[in-house]
């Protein structure tokens, strides 16, 4: 009866069962186990293989004394040991790797880790040293971020409301990057507003002129949920000295300025981009006489709803008066300002500002041949039309800006920089 071809059949099935169960139960202990699968695997393998030899000798003698009963739990024991080998070969080969890759897109699923205390600490000691270390509001030089460089310089220049920006020496390269880290109190924001802060940064990412800074992906900063923002070095000076500081530009500078000012504008205009804080600290000069629009963290697309933002002295008197608006008129009349105060040396309304008031709509911009001797007729109306009131009489588009500009090279070309304002 044992050995009938029936319960051969039955004895089959219920092993196949068996072994089909331990397989599954074996995987499941290995997903448990994680890290250790891979020893465990070739642990079992190479004890399975022994028991299942074992169980062989044994059973050829017990075969005859015990019957067929003992042969199959002592078949069942081997085969278990088999079967948590071969699952043990199948979690390492297929089911870990692909866990670990799903995991990987997947964040909210990492494990939470934390710095490892050094052996032999333990106490008071090592949940100290568990704990993340809060970065300092000013990074000292010296400073090494993790997976960025060292800090070797903080310009003086570079610290703005928002942020304060640092020369880092890469890790990998050795060379500059510049590193810009939000202060504090523009990290404190609201879940939607930080949606909006990281659309704004992948819309930075996307920009790519020559004339505009180029900007990288931001690099966490330790474990208090600040960052800091990459972008290239410009090693140079902003153009504040130029505007209203000691320096002075030569008409070929002015020209030079002015024509990448305006290129750079016009790509800004075409992406759809408004920069909304144009101003002689946010442009940078460096030493090959490149110009480079910096500072974006104002910068909306057109037509996104905005708070009146940016510095009044280039903010049209038509925004002052009427609210907010993202649209690229608002660069437009800063560039206009800013290249009237290269070729001048002086605001279009330097003196209602110096009276304590704003310019308003009826209000009239200086006359650029009475601050700049040698300013003829045609540039004269350039820098007047530029900084109009209402945007009606103003350039319609950064395009015409630079078609016109160029037209008048010459006579900017051969301004006397020396005279008139000093």
């Amino acid at each position: 009866m044992l050995n009938s071809p029936a319960w051969r059949l039955r004895n089959s099935a219920w092993m196949l069962f068996a072994i089909l169960g331990l397989g599954v139960l074996t995987w499941a202990g290995f997903l448990v186990i994680g890290a250790q699968a891979r020893r465990l695997t070739w642990l079992l393998a190479s004890l399975g293989w022994a028991v299942w030899a074992v169980a062989e000798v044994l059973l050829a003698t017990a075969n005859s004394r015990r019957g067929a009963t003992s042969e199959w739990l002592g078949t069942a024991v081997g085969m278990a040991f088999i079967a948590a080998w071969a699952g043990g070969i199948v979690h390492s080969a297929l089911v870990r790797p692909s866990w670990l890759r799903w995991r990987a897109k997947h964040p909210a699923w990492q494990p939470a880790t934390s710095p490892e205390a050094p052996p032999g600490t333990s106490g008071a000691s090592a949940r100290a040293m568990a704990r993340p270390t809060p970065v300092p509001e000013q990074l000292p030089v010296g400073f090494h971020v993790a997976g960025l460089g060292t800090i070797v310089e903080h310009p003086l220049h570079a610290n703005g409301t928002f942020a304060r920006v640092y020369r880092i020496r890469h890790d990998f390269d050795g060379s500059s990057v510049a590193g810009k880290l939000f202060h504090r109190h523009a990290d404190s924001r609201s879940d939607a507003a930080d949606r909006g802060l990281r659309n704004e940064v992948a819309l930075l990412h996307g920009l790519a002129h020559r004339n505009v800074v180029r900007t990288y992906l931001p690099v966490p900063l330790g474990a208090d949920g600040r960052w800091i923002l990459v972008s290239e070095w410009i090693d140079g000076t902003t153009l504040e000295e130029y505007a209203y500081g000691q320096m002075r530009m030569t008409g070929d500078q002015v020209f030079a300025a002015g024509a990448q000012l305006l290129d750079g504008i016009a790509y800004l205009e075409g992406a759809g981009v408004v920069h909304r804080d144009i101003k002689p600290a946010n442009v940078m000069l460096d030493r090959s006489g490149t110009i480079k629009l910096i500072d974006f963290n104002l910068t909306r697309p057109v037509g996104r709803e905005t708070t009146i933002s940016g510095s009044v002295q280039y903010l049209p008197p038509d925004v002052l008066a009427h609210g907010p608006i993202v649209d690229p008129m608002v660069d437009r009349y800063a560039l206009g300002a800013l290249l009237f105060e290269l070729v001048t040396g002086d605001h279009p309304y330097l003196a209602e500002f110096l009276a304590g008031r704003h310019p308003t709509m009826r209000s009239i911009p200086a006359d650029p041949s009475e601050l700049r001797p040698g300013v003829d007729q045609g540039l004269g109306d350039f820098l007047t039309r530029a900084v109009m009131p209402a945007d009606p009489a103003r350039f319609a588009s950064a395009e015409q800006m630079r078609c016109e500009w160029w037209q008048l090279e010459p006579s900017i070309r051969g301004l006397n920089m020396a005279a008139g304002v000093p």
